[in-house]
Protein backbone atom coordinates (compact mmCIF):
# COMPACT_ATOMS: atom_id res chain seq x y z
CA UNK A 1 0.00 0.00 0.00
CA UNK A 2 1.36 3.10 -1.33
CA UNK A 3 0.91 5.92 1.56
CA UNK A 4 -0.10 9.63 -0.35
CA UNK A 5 2.27 12.16 0.40
CA UNK A 6 1.92 15.87 1.11
CA UNK A 7 2.54 16.72 -2.46
CA UNK A 8 0.32 13.67 -3.47
CA UNK A 9 -2.51 15.20 -1.90
CA UNK A 10 -1.88 18.98 -2.90
CA UNK A 11 -2.07 17.83 -6.62
CA UNK A 12 -5.43 15.62 -5.79
CA UNK A 13 -7.13 18.77 -3.79
CA UNK A 14 -5.97 21.17 -6.86
CA UNK A 15 -7.38 18.81 -9.72
CA UNK A 16 -10.54 18.47 -7.60
CA UNK A 17 -11.04 22.50 -7.75
CA UNK A 18 -9.83 22.44 -11.70
CA UNK A 19 -6.79 24.69 -10.20
CA UNK A 20 -3.56 24.99 -12.58
CA UNK A 21 -0.38 24.77 -10.63
CA UNK A 22 -0.04 28.42 -11.90
CA UNK A 23 -3.55 29.28 -10.30
CA UNK A 24 -2.70 27.60 -6.80
CA UNK A 25 0.72 29.32 -6.00
CA UNK A 26 -0.66 32.48 -7.02
CA UNK A 27 -3.39 32.10 -4.33
CA UNK A 28 -0.45 30.52 -2.15
CA UNK A 29 1.93 33.13 -2.78
CA UNK A 30 4.47 30.65 -4.13
CA UNK A 31 6.28 30.49 -7.57
CA UNK A 32 4.89 27.38 -9.96
CA UNK A 33 7.87 25.98 -10.20
CA UNK A 34 8.50 25.60 -6.03
CA UNK A 35 4.33 24.38 -6.13
CA UNK A 36 5.58 21.41 -9.06
CA UNK A 37 8.47 20.39 -7.10
CA UNK A 38 6.57 20.02 -3.90
CA UNK A 39 4.03 18.38 -6.19
CA UNK A 40 6.51 15.88 -7.11
CA UNK A 41 8.05 14.90 -3.59
CA UNK A 42 11.51 16.67 -4.44
CA UNK A 43 10.92 20.00 -2.35
CA UNK A 44 9.89 20.38 1.35
CA UNK A 45 7.11 22.75 2.82
CA UNK A 46 7.21 25.04 5.63
CA UNK A 47 5.02 25.69 7.66
CA UNK A 48 4.03 29.18 6.30
CA UNK A 49 3.76 27.92 2.78
CA UNK A 50 1.78 24.71 3.69
CA UNK A 51 -0.50 26.89 5.84
CA UNK A 52 -0.83 29.33 2.65
CA UNK A 53 -1.36 26.09 0.22
CA UNK A 54 -4.41 24.58 3.10
CA UNK A 55 -5.68 28.38 3.15
CA UNK A 56 -6.05 28.55 -0.79
CA UNK A 57 -7.56 25.44 -1.01
CA UNK A 58 -9.68 25.59 1.91
CA UNK A 59 -8.56 22.25 3.84
CA UNK A 60 -6.41 21.72 7.21
CA UNK A 61 -2.90 21.77 7.45
CA UNK A 62 -3.93 18.33 9.11
CA UNK A 63 -5.38 16.97 6.03
CA UNK A 64 -2.56 17.94 3.84
CA UNK A 65 0.20 16.37 6.05
CA UNK A 66 -2.15 12.99 7.61
CA UNK A 67 -4.67 12.76 5.02
CA UNK A 68 -7.29 13.24 7.79
CA UNK A 69 -8.16 15.88 9.86
CA UNK A 70 -8.39 16.89 13.74
CA UNK A 71 -12.19 15.82 14.34
CA UNK A 72 -11.57 12.62 12.52
CA UNK A 73 -8.73 11.50 14.45
CA UNK A 74 -10.92 12.27 17.51
CA UNK A 75 -13.44 9.64 16.53
CA UNK A 76 -10.89 7.38 16.48
CA UNK A 77 -8.37 8.22 20.01
CA UNK A 78 -9.44 9.68 22.62
CA UNK A 79 -7.75 12.93 23.39
CA UNK A 80 -6.35 13.37 26.74
CA UNK A 81 -5.46 16.86 27.28
CA UNK A 82 -3.06 17.16 30.63
CA UNK A 83 -4.07 19.18 33.16
CA UNK A 84 -1.10 21.86 32.58
CA UNK A 85 -2.84 22.48 28.94
CA UNK A 86 -6.34 22.91 30.18
CA UNK A 87 -5.29 25.60 32.62
CA UNK A 88 -3.18 26.90 30.30
CA UNK A 89 -5.72 26.82 27.81
CA UNK A 90 -8.28 28.72 30.67
CA UNK A 91 -5.77 31.58 31.50
CA UNK A 92 -5.21 32.16 27.59
CA UNK A 93 -9.14 31.88 27.12
CA UNK A 94 -8.51 29.26 24.11
CA UNK A 95 -11.23 27.40 22.50
CA UNK A 96 -11.04 23.54 22.80
CA UNK A 97 -10.44 23.26 19.29
CA UNK A 98 -7.65 26.08 19.93
CA UNK A 99 -5.95 23.58 22.70
CA UNK A 100 -5.86 20.62 20.61
CA UNK A 101 -3.90 22.82 17.97
CA UNK A 102 -1.63 23.46 21.09
CA UNK A 103 -1.54 19.84 21.88
CA UNK A 104 -1.04 18.36 18.33
CA UNK A 105 1.96 20.86 17.42
CA UNK A 106 3.70 19.46 20.84
CA UNK A 107 2.75 15.85 19.78
CA UNK A 108 4.30 16.81 16.32
CA UNK A 109 7.49 18.41 17.92
CA UNK A 110 8.11 15.38 20.40
CA UNK A 111 7.82 12.94 17.36
CA UNK A 112 10.45 14.47 15.30
CA UNK A 113 12.52 14.74 18.13
CA UNK A 114 12.38 11.56 19.69
CA UNK A 115 15.56 11.10 21.08
CA UNK A 116 15.01 14.08 23.56
CA UNK A 117 13.86 12.94 27.57
CA UNK A 118 10.03 13.78 27.28
CA UNK A 119 9.07 15.88 30.55
CA UNK A 120 5.70 16.68 31.57
CA UNK A 121 5.36 20.87 30.60
CA UNK A 122 4.11 23.43 32.74
CA UNK A 123 1.41 25.54 32.62
CA UNK A 124 3.71 28.44 31.03
CA UNK A 125 5.67 26.18 28.85
CA UNK A 126 2.05 25.04 27.10
CA UNK A 127 1.66 29.29 27.06
CA UNK A 128 4.92 29.64 25.87
CA UNK A 129 4.33 26.66 23.33
CA UNK A 130 1.03 28.21 22.25
CA UNK A 131 2.70 32.27 21.60
CA UNK A 132 4.68 30.22 19.23
CA UNK A 133 2.23 28.93 17.15
CA UNK A 134 1.06 32.13 17.00
CA UNK A 135 3.72 33.93 16.39
CA UNK A 136 4.60 31.46 13.07
CA UNK A 137 0.86 31.18 11.72
CA UNK A 138 0.03 34.56 12.75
Amino acid sequence: MVVPTVGDRIREIREDLALTQEELASRAGLSKGFLSDVENNKRNLSSRNLLGIANAVGTSIDYLLRGHTAEQAITQDPIVIPPELSRAAEELNLTYSQTIDVLEAQRSIIARRSRTQLRKLSVNDWKNLHQAIRDVFG
